[in-house]
Order: structure tokens, then sequence, then C-alpha cells
């Protein structure tokens, strides 16, 4: 039997000196429970610690940051002395979707023990799930008692019925944000859409002077009046339809600080009259738009941002184009004049494509610009970002508009500059799906857009556009300056890269390397000659890049088979 009291403490002995996680700082004790104590949400924070994009997490088995606290608390004396000195910690820990299986006093001791502190009260409350046993009372505490300290209020609604439940709840934080709100800075309030309100009375009273950001989804609210958006600087409209344009660009006067606005559906049709408004965001950096062509129009006409503003549009769900031509044709100059406008196009150096198609043919089109950002590294930042998710939902008609909106736009703008363009073609063009010819049209106007392009970057499926892109253009080769292919291996065929070379000298252009990127089971044998292969047929310099197959291990492999067969003989 082996002695285990040789080595280390005996058994039984006294220790002489404290673990060494006892004898850390305060400070780092602290930081470690302020880790265990954050809620628990997604807040996509930026460097200086604001939320951006807030995503309630889907595993609640969790006992949620409030636990974790408490428990903390009852290891030893110092422990509970530094936590117990912190109220900050409780204050931040008040997520109530983790306490529906606790006791009432259980809550208001948590809630006792915050003090004085800004509170961080986030709920996703599911009022469609029978016997749901969220703390409702607790919630009324907080926004009827504490509301003046809290600092963070992210609450989502998810309900199909109303009841006195439903009616209660949504009263309750009606009335909440209908109250001055010194002590919030961030607010997030999604789906409050049936609550009975009047939209003459401005949120807050008026009196929010630290807000910092807004989401609303799902109900209208007097956006201006008050002080309380002049320290704003994120705005995320998710349910515009329920705002007039005009009242959101006036809103947007009164917020000098904003730094990104984010914009989803396209505003109310009941226009009280927009006037020649301009509005200077010297500070404004981003500008996202979901499910709207609408809003380019109006913002292009009235916002003044920052030099060089970053651009996001996301389509993912139809919307009604106009149908008459002249309205469309205004559409594509507001789309134009965005760009131009907003994202000082003439900073982008390199364009991403990526054409993505499903077994229909219907396709989805990414499209980013990127600017420089740290030369030394070669590290890039997005400037434009256009995003098209079709699906069987939309109709043809947009389909067929919209990239030509977004290509006509893009090639208006200077792209002089873009010297690299990637071009990715996702799907199995082998089955039932095929690239339409309004999809090829629309790429066609764009890359002819891009004449400096010396270095393309694309995958084996995307030769198959570049031909058809091409064939539009016999007398003149896209990409005139082209120098060098990378070319990922994807099913590569050498025809249809000597027919994409072919094509190219025939319209007057050339290309003087090509780069293969290889996936690392290639063996040496077989990269030299599929190397020297497409120099002789091509006539142009022939690279490989990326592992080789390692020929020992594959001796290695056939000895062990050979063994195997062996022993299956045997």
């Amino acid at each position: 039997m082996r002695d285990v009291s040789s080595k280390g403490h005996k058994l039984g002995a006294t220790r002489t000196t404290p673990p060494k996680i006892f004898r850390l700082p305060n400070e780092i004790l602290l930081y470690i429970f302020s880790l265990n104590a954050r809620p628990y949400i997604d807040l996509c924070q930026d460097p200086d610690g604001e939320p951006r994009v807030v995503m309630f997490h889907d595993d609640f088995d969790s006992k949620g940051p409030l636990l974790p606290t408490r428990r903390a608390s009852q290891v030893c004396r110092l422990w509970r002395n530094v936590i117990l000195a912190s109220p900050a910690l409780w204050a931040n820990a008040l997520d109530l979707n983790f306490m529906m299986e606790e006791e009432d006093n259980w809550r208001n001791e948590g809630l006792k023990r915050t003090g004085q502190s800004p509170l961080t009260v986030i709920a996703e409350i599911d009022l469609g799930v029978p016997g749901n046993r969220f703390p409702y009372s607790f919630l009324f505490e907080i926004l009827d008692n504490h509301w003046h300290r809290v600092k963070t209020f992210f609450v989502g609604i998810c309900t199909f019925s109303e009841s006195d439940t439903v009616t209660s709840v949504k009263d309750a934080i009606w009335n909440a944000l209908n109250r001055p709100a010194p002590a919030l800075q961030f607010c997030s309030v999604i789906d409050l859409d049936t609550v009975k309100h009047s939209p003459d009375t401005p949120l807050f009273s008026g009196q929010a002077p630290q807000l910092r950001s807004l989401v609303l989804q799902g109900f209208r609210v007097k956006l201006s009046g008050g002080r309380w958006l002049s320290n704003l600087r994120r705005l995320f409209l998710q349910s515009c339809d329920a705002f007039p344009a005009d009242v959101v660009l006036q809103a947007l006067s009164e917020m000098h600080l904003l730094e990104d606005l984010v914009l989803e559906m396209d505003p109310s049709p009941h226009i009280e009259g927009i006037s020649e408004l301009t509005v200077e965001l010297p500070h404004l950096e981003n500008i996202t738009i979901f499910q709207s062509i609408t809003w380019l129009s109006y913002l292009v006409k009235s916002i003044v941002p920052k030099q060089g503003c970053r651009f996001t549009h996301t389509m993912s769900s139809d919307v009604n184009l106009p149908a008459k031509l002249d309205s469309i044709d205004g559409q594509g100059k507001a789309y134009a004049s965005f760009l131009q406008k907003y994202s000082n196009t003439s900073d982008i150096v390199s364009i991403s494509y990526t054409l993505s198609l499903d077994n229909a043919g219907i396709p989805g089109i990414l499209v980013k610009g990127f600017i420089p950002d740290n030369p030394v590294l070669e590290q890039e930042t997005e400037r434009i970002v256009i995003e098209y998710q079709f699906n069987h939902d939309f109709t043809q008609w947009t389909r067929t508009q919209l990239p030509h909106l977004a290509a006509d736009a893009l090639a208006g703008c200077d792209l002089h500059n873009v010297t690299t363009f990637q071009l990715i073609l996702k799907g199995k063009l082998e089955e039932n799906a095929r690239i339409t010819d309004d999809t090829i049209v629309a790429f066609a106007l764009f890359v002819r857009a891009l004449p400096l392009v010396d270095f393309l970057h694309c995958n084996s499926f995307a030769l198959i556009l570049l031909l058809f892109a091409q064939a539009l253009f016999r007398d003149s080769a896209i990409f005139p300056e082209l120098k060098t292919i990378r070319l990922e291996r994807q099913e590569f065929t050498t025809a249809l890269l000597a027919e994409y070379i072919t094509r190219r000298r025939n319209a007057g252009g050339s290309v003087e390397t090509i780069c293969l990127v290889g996936n690392g089971g290639s063996k040496l044998e077989d990269v030299s000659s599929t190397v020297n292969e497409l120099e002789e047929l091509l006539g142009v310099a022939v690279i490989w890049e990326g592992p080789i197959a390692d020929e020992k291990d594959d001796d290695d492999e056939t000895d062990e088979d050979e063994d195997d067969n062996q022993e299956d003989r045997v």
C-alpha cells in the first residue's frame, strides 16, 4: 500500500498557511466575483463598454448570476466581507428569469443587498407559457419603488393573447417609461405593442439625462421633447412602421452625440409633412437599415453624418418596391447618393462579393467594402455591408430589382482605389440551381465599375459566374488590370480555368500569375504535375499555396494497411 503521508501534508495535519486563493488582494477577488455576476445577455460591447446588440441567452438551466454571488459570500468570512461591502455586485445580478424558483424573501434579500447602487434589470417574459412562475410582484416592486436607480433595463415580452396578467405587466412597464429615469443609461423594451397609451406623452417625461442606448420595438412613443435625447449614443427602432419619417428625423435633430443609428422596416406612410430639415450628426459612425429601401431617400435628404460613416443594408423579407419605373429610378438614385454622401467610398481598397444559390437558383448576395485599418498588420475594417437574403417569400420583381439597385448604386460610387476583389459562389450548380440572367447582369454591371482590380481571390465555382459575366462584354475584359488570381480549389477543373483565361485573352485581358490554394491532402508529385500542366496549358506562372501531404505519413499508413491485411489473412 502506498504511503500517502510521505508526501505533502500528513493526514490530519493542520495547515499552517491559508490557500493561495485566500491571499489574493481584495481588488482581484472583487473582479472575479464581478465576472460571476455578469448578466446572462450578450451585450456585444464596444471597447468602451457600451452595449450594441442585446440577445437573451437560451440556456436557462443555470441558476443565473445571483446564486454564484450568494454562494461565494458563504465560503469564508473574508469573501463574505468583500461581497457584502460591494452592493454593485448584487445590483448587476438582477436577472429575473433566474428568480422564478426562489422565494420572495430570497429575492428581497438580494434587492436589499444592492444598497443604493444603480440596478441592472433583465427579464424575458413569456406570458404564453401555462403555469409561468415569473416573479411579477418582484418586477412591480422594482418598477414602483426603485425605478429612479435603474441603470440598465432590458425587457422582452412574448405573448400571443391578452389577459389580466398581460395587461398588468405591460401597464407597469409603460408607467415606468413615462416617469423620469435619472440613472438610466441603457434601455431596451421589446414587444410592448398592445398598451393603451398616448403617443403625446414624452418618453421618461423628457428626463433621462444619462441615457446612452435606446432600443424600441412594437410601440410608438413621443421621441422628441425634453433633454433626454441629448446624450444618446445609439438608437435602434425595430418597428419603424409605428413612426412617421418626419417624427424620427425631428428626434434625430436632437441627438447631437449619436454614434449608431439602426432602423428596421419602412416608416409609417402617414407623413405629417417633411420639411427641408438638415440634421448634422458629426459623431454618427454607423448607419444600419433592415428591411427597408424607403429610409434611404429620407435620410439622404436630411442627415449629415461623420465623414466616412459605415453603412449596412440588410434585406431578409420582402418589401413593397414601387412598380413605376420613375419611382424605381428615384430609389436607385437615392441609394447611390446615400453611398456617395455617407460612406466615403474612395477609401475602400478591397471588396468581397458572395453569391449563394439554393436549389431553385434564388440568390443571396453579400457585398462588403473594406478600408485599411492597420497597414502593418494588413488589417481591414468594413465600410459598406449590403446583404440580400432572398427566399421564396420574395416576389420575382423584388429579387430582380434589388440587386440592380445595389449594383447601380455601387457602380456610381468612387471605387478607383479598389485593387482587391474576393468572389465567392456558394451552391450546388450541378443540381437544379442555375444562375439567372438578372443575377449575371447585376454582377457584371457592378464589376465593370472596378477597372483597377489587379488581385482576384475566388473559389472554383466563382469561375462560372466570371465566365457568364465576361460573355456579356466580349470586346472588353472585366478587371482589365488583373494580374493575379488566387484560386481556392473546390472540385477544381483545369478546363474551367483554361476557358476563363482564354475568354479574357480574347477580350484583350491577361493574367500573369495563378496561385492555387491547396487543402493539405495533395501529394508533392500530384502538385508538381498540376502546376506543370497549367503552366504549359495557360502560359502563365502557377504557384502552389498551402500544405502538402507528408509522404512519410502516407507510407506509414500504407504499411499499417498491409499489416492489417496480413492480420486479416492470418
